[in-house]
């Protein structure tokens, strides 16, 4: 089996969230937000090729972004947009 994962880094201040997963079975795509400044969110995916892998996981991170965004956006001072912080290629496990 082989595993893409992703590391991106986005800034929110002023907003404390909380460690948490997302599974997204349809996408062959779990991922955890980690707390702290900036929030970390690890995004790994299985059985997908190198391209696939930046698109999904480029996209959940925007999109994650955005839905704090706007759900959180009175509470938070100032923001970054995610950017990748690291990349490990495919690996068969």
């Amino acid at each position: 089996m082989t595993t893409v994962e992703r590391v991106f880094e986005f800034s929110l201040h002023g907003l404390n969230m909380p460690s948490f997963p997302i599974n997204v079975p349809e996408l062959q795509l779990t991922a955890e937000l980690q707390a702290g400044t900036p929030l970390r969110i690890k995004v790994r995916l299985t059985n997908v090729s190198e391209q696939q892998a930046d698109a999904r996981a480029n996209k959940v991170a925007q999109t994650l972004y955005r839905r704090f965004l706007l759900g959180f956006g009175g509470h938070i001072d100032r923001s970054e947009p995610p950017r990748m912080a690291s990349m490990i290629g495919k690996r068969n496990g």
